[in-house]
C-alpha cells in the first residue's frame, strides 16, 4: 500500500502539472498570447470593473463622458453588461500584482488559470477518486489492490481519455477561442469553462455522494449567473440533476440498510481473507458514507421515511445555497441597473447600425408572435444546418435552412454544430433514459463508489438529466428572443457536451464483457480523434483573429478616454436640433437622429438631465409618405426602464407635438438620464430609411425663471 499511496500523490501532482500545461498551452496555440507581454484583452471593460471593485464600487465611473459602446448609463454611473463573474475571477490576480507594486495582471494568463482549474476538476472527477480509494481511503488493502487490477480498468482508462478529449477539446469551444476573442467571445468562453467545472462536480457527486459535495454543487451552480445570465438555466438543470443523484443514492442506501447485515462476529470482511468477501464488506460499509446513510436496524418503511426526511432537509439547504447565489445576482443587478431582473441589455448604447436591435430590446419586436413550429424550425436550422456565415446584413433572408421570413436581428458569426452532434446527443439521452428505467427497477442495488457497477448507470442518468433540462430551458429562452446570433448558440455547449459524455460512456458499457472490447475501444478512440480533428479543422468564423494588446496599449487607451470633454447639458432643457444633442459631449447622445436633415431612425437614444416631462415636435417626411404609417400615436418613449405615459398630441403648423409625462420613479427624476424613442410600429423596426418623421425640437424641462 505504500507504493500505492506514493503513486497516488504522484498522480495528484501530475494532474496539477498537466492542467497548467493544458491551460497555458491552449491559450498560446489559440493565438491569445502571440508574443511575450502581449497578453491583454482589447476590451477595457473587465479591467475597469476590477478597478472599480478594488475601489469599493460597482460603477466603472460616475462620469457620463466615460460611456462607451455597449456600456450602459444607469443609477448615476457607467456600467458594463457582461456580468461580474469574470471581473471577480480576475480580482485576486490583480490584487496580488498590486501588492508587489505593479498593475495589470495579464488577462490571458487569468483565462489560462481558469482553463487549468476546469481541467484539474474534470480529471479529479475522472481519475482522482480511484487513487484516493486505492490509497486505502475507507477500503481494505485487498479491495484497493483488486480495483487497480480489475479487468475493466482498460475500459475505464478509455472512458477517461475520451471524456477528457471531448470536454477539453470541444470543437465549438476551440473555434470560439480563435475567433476575435473580444469581450463577447471571452464571456462565452468563461461560461463554458464554468460549465465544465459544474459537470466535474456532478460526476464527483455521483461517484462519492456526500452532503457536502451536494451542497457545494448547488452553491456553485447558483453563482453561475454572475458569469453569464444563461448560466442561471444551467444552474437550475444542475440543481435538479444533483438532487436526483441524492434521491437515487438514498433509495439504494435505504434498501441496503433494510437488508440484514452479516454477523460482525462471523466477519463481514471475511475470516478467509478472500478478496471477494472483503469487497462485499467494504461496499456495505461504504454505504454509510452516502448522502443519506441509515441505521441497519430500521425496517423498510422506517428506512424510507427517514431517507425522505433527510433528503428533504438536504434539499432545503441546497435550495438556500443556490438561492444565495441568485440573491447576489439580483442585488447587484438592482444596484447597477435599477432592477434585479435587468442585466443591462435594455440600457446599453450602440451606434445607428444596430438600430433594429436597439428597438427590439427596448420596446417590442414582431418575432415575439412567431408560431411555435416556425420558431422551432429556425432554431434547429441555426443550431445544426447553418453553413453560410456573413458579417453584418442582419436582416437578410435565406441565410440558413429553416429561417423564418419574420423580421428578426440575426448575426452569423462563428460556426456552431452539425448533425453529428445531434446524433451523438440523442444517443446519450436515450442511454440516460434506459439507465434510469433500470435503476428504478433495481432500487436495491448496492451503492458503489467510483466509476463502476451501479455508479455507471447513475452517471448516465445524471449527465443526461442535466443536459436535457439545460437544453430545453435554453432553447425555450432563445425560441422567440428578439435578437439571435450563432455565438448565442454556444451557450448550449456545456449541456451538449454532457449529453455526448453520456453517449460515450454508454458506448463503452455496451462493449463491456464482449470478447472484442479492446478492439472496439481502440476503433472508437481512433474515430473520436478523427471526428475531433475534422470538426476543429472545418470550423469557420467571419471574425478576424484576436487583437491582443500590450500594457502600453492599455495605458494609451486610458489616456485617450481621460481626455474626453466634460458633459454639458443646455440650461434651457431642450434641444433645438440634432446638432445641439451632439454638442453636449455626451457619448451616443442623438443616435438615430440625423444631424443634417433631422430625420429619425426607428429607435433614438437621447440623454437629458433632471427630466420633468418629454415633449417632441415632429414633422412628417413627405418623400416617404404612405410607406410607413405617419401616426404620432405610434411614438413611444422610455426613461431608463420606465415607459412614459403619453399626455396629449397637438397639431402644429408643420406637424405634431407629442407630450409625455415625466418619470414616476424618483431614480429617473434627477441627474443624467437615458431616453429611448420608438418612432414606428414594431413591424418596421428594420426600415432605417423609411421612417416618416423629422424631429425638430426636444424639450424635457421648463426653463428656469432666471432664463
Amino acid at each position: 500500500m505504500k507504493g500505492l499511496k506514493l503513486s497516488g500523490r504522484l498522480i495528484s501532482w501530475c494532474l496539477v502539472y498537466e492542467a497548467a500545461v493544458y491551460g497555458l498551452g491552449l491559450v498560446v496555440i489559440a493565438g491569445l498570447i502571440p508574443a511575450w507581454g502581449q497578453w491583454y484583452s482589447e476590451s477595457e471593460h473587465h479591467r475597469a470593473q476590477v478597478n472599480a471593485l478594488l475601489q469599493g464600487r460597482l460603477a466603472l465611473s460616475h462620469d457620463p463622458a466615460r460611456l462607451d459602446f455597449d456600456l450602459a448609463w444607469a443609477e448615476g454611473g457607467v456600467h458594463q453588461v457582461w456580468g461580474l463573474g469574470v471581473p471577480l475571477w480576475r480580482l485576486p490576480f490583480e490584487l496580488v500584482v498590486r501588492l508587489v507594486g505593479t498593475e495589470g495582471f495579464p488577462d490571458m494568463l487569468a483565462f489560462a488559470a481558469a482553463l487549468a482549474l476546469a481541467a484539474w476538476a474534470l480529471w479529479q472527477a475522472l481519475l482522482g477518486g480511484l487513487w484516493r480509494r486505492a490509497n486505502g481511503d475507507s477500503l481494505p488493502e485487498a479491495v484497493a489492490a483488486q480495483r487497480l487490477a480489475d479487468g475493466d480498468s482498460a475500459a475505464w482508462v478509455a472512458w477517461l481519455i475520451g471524456a477528457s478529449g471531448l470536454a477539453l477539446l470541444f470543437p465549438p469551444f476551440l473555434n470560439l477561442l480563435s475567433a476575435q476573442f473580444a469581450i463577447y467571445q471571452e464571456v462565452i468562453a468563461y461560461e463554458y469553462v464554468f460549465g465544465v467545472v459544474l459537470i466535474a462536480c456532478l460526476m464527483a457527486l455521483v461517484q462519492w455522494p456526500t452532503v457536502g459535495r451536494y451542497w457545494g454543487l448547488c452553491a456553485l451552480a447558483g453563482l453561475g449567473g454572475l458569469v453569464r445570465p444563461t448560466l442561471v438555466l444551467h444552474g437550475i438543470a444542475m440543481l435538479l440533476s444533483g438532487t436526483m443523484v441524492c434521491w437515487l443514492r438514498g433509495r439504494q442506501t435505504a434498501a441496503l440498510s433494510a437488508q440484514p447485515r452479516p454477523d460482525a462476529a462471523a466477519g463481514a470482511v471475511g475470516s478467509t481473507g478472500a478478496v471477494g468477501s472483503a469487497a462485499a464488506g467494504a461496499e456495505a460499509a461504504s454505504a454509510g458514507g452516502a448522502v443519506l446513510s441509515l441505521s441497519a436496524t430500521a425496517g423498510p418503511r422506517p428506512a424510507r421515511w427517514a431517507s425522505g426526511r433527510r433528503l428533504l432537509g438536504s434539499v432545503v439547504v441546497a435550495l438556500i445555497l443556490f438561492g444565495a447565489g441568485g440573491g447576489v445576482l439580483y442585488v447587484t443587478n438592482l444596484l447597477r441597473f435599477g432592477s434585479g431582473f435587468e442585466f443591462g441589455h435594455k440600457l446599453n448604447v450602440q451606434h445607428g447600425g444596430l438600430n433594429g436591435s436597439l428597438y427590439a430590446t427596448r420596446f417590442d419586436h414582431p418575432y415575439s408572435d412567431e408560431p411555435f413550429l416556425s420558431a422551432a424550425r429556425e432554431l434547429f436550422g441555426l443550431l445544426f444546418l447553418c453553413r453560410e456565415l456573413r458579417a453584418g446584413d442582419y436582416y437578410r433572408q435565406n441565410m440558413f435552412p429553416g429561417q423564418s421570413p419574420t423580421v428578426r436581428w440575426r448575426a452569423m458569426g462563428p460556426s456552431t454544430y452539425d448533425v453529428s452532434y445531434l446524433v451523438w446527443m440523442i444517443g446519450g439521452w436515450v442511454a440516460a433514459v434506459v439507465a434510469g428505467w433500470r435503476l428504478r427497477r433495481e432500487a436495491g442495488a448496492k451503492p458503489v463508489h467510483g466509476l463502476a457497477g451501479a455508479a455507471q448507470p447513475l452517471m448516465l442518468v445524471a449527465l443526461g438529466l442535466y443536459s436535457a433540462v439545460g437544453t430545453v430551458l435554453l432553447l425555450g429562452f432563445y425560441l422567440r428572443n428578439c435578437v439571435i446570433a450563432t455565438r448565442y448558440m454556444l451557450d448550449l455547449m456545456p449541456a451538449f457536451v454532457a449529453a455526448m459524455l453520456a453517449g460515450w460512456l454508454a458506448w463503452g458499457r455496451l462493449w463491456a464483457g464482449h470478447r472484442g472490447w479492446r478492439w472496439a475501444w481502440a476503433a472508437s478512440g481512433l474515430a473520436l480523434v478523427f471526428w475531433l480533428g475534422w470538426q476543429i479543422t472545418h470550423a469557420r468564423t467571419t471574425y478576424g483573429p484576436a487583437r491582443i494588446l500590450t500594457w502600453n496599449d492599455v495605458v494609451s487607451y486610458r489616456g485617450l478616454v481621460a481626455k474626453r470633454e466634460p458633459v454639458r447639458f443646455p440650461p434651457s432643457g431642450c434641444y433645438e436640433s440634432a446638432l445641439a444633442a451632439a454638442q453636449t459631449a455626451m457619448p451616443f447622445n442623438g443616435v438615430g437622429w440625423e444631424r443634417d436633415s433631422g430625420r429619425l431612425m426607428p429607435c433614438v437614444i437621447l440623454f437629458v438631465d433632471d427630466p420633468e416631462f418629454l415633449e417632441l415636435e415632429l414633422e412628417p417626411v413627405a418623400e416617404v409618405a404612405g410607406r410607413v404609417p405617419a401616426d404620432p400615436a405610434q411614438i413611444r418613449a422610455k426613461v431608463g426602464l420606465e415607459f412614459l405615459r403619453r399626455e396629449r398630441i397637438d397639431r402644429t403648423a408643420k406637424g405634431w407635438r407629442v407630450r409625455f409625462s415625466g418619470p414616476r420613479q424618483k431614480r429617473y427624476q434627477r441627474g443624467v438620464q437615458p431616453v429611448f424613442l420608438a418612432t414606428v410600429p414594431k413591424e418596421f423596426l428594420a426600415d432605417y430609411t423609411t421612417v416618416p418623421w423629422r424631429l425638430t425640437r426636444v424639450t424635457w424641462r421648463a426653463p428656469s425663471p432666471a432664463q
